[in-house]
């Protein structure tokens, strides 16, 4: 997507999956939580009504909000949550915090991983295309949606 939108060049994703092969180029992906399997088989967590029947994308900014929070490991073994409320319609982050306690490999203090954090919400809002949201940016399709 960035290659289209970017500098309008359009190729198969089967082509960039060979160039990727050629040049060694690897995509990481993110592991399976085994402790997802564990919870589920015991249920520790209660679940609340589906209130939404998972219709997440209404196609309204702003009525349905998405919350995840993660912990992130830096410098010498310290840990800090991540907070972040997500717009569901345009997966616009609209809100995140970094709580004290991102697996980054260059951050030594909590100031470096809040600016880390600032400079990846910015990416992610204003140049990360989706799939889901017609190849555009969560910014993007906010705008669309809202000119619609």
């Amino acid at each position: 997507m960035n290659l289209e939108n970017d500098f309008n060049i359009i190729y198969n994703l089967k082509k960039i999956g060979r160039i990727m092969r050629k040049y060694s180029i690897i995509c990481p992906h993110r592991k399976p939580n085994k402790y997802k399997q564990i919870t589920k088989a015991t249920k520790e967590h209660s679940t609340l009504p589906n209130t939404l029947n998972r219709e997440f994308k209404q196609g309204i900014p702003m009525k349905v909000m998405l919350i995840d929070i993660s912990y992130l490991a830096y410098g010498n073994g310290q840990r800090v949550y991540l907070s972040v409320i997500k717009d569901g319609a345009t997966n616009k982050i609209l809100v995140y915090e970094v709580l004290d306690n991102l697996k980054l490999k260059k951050c030594k203090d909590l100031n470096a991983v809040k600016k880390e954090m600032k400079k990846f919400m910015n990416y992610y809002n204003n140049h990360r295309y989706q799939w889901n949201l017609k190849k555009m940016t969560p910014v993007e399709y906010r705008n669309h949606l809202l000119n619609a």
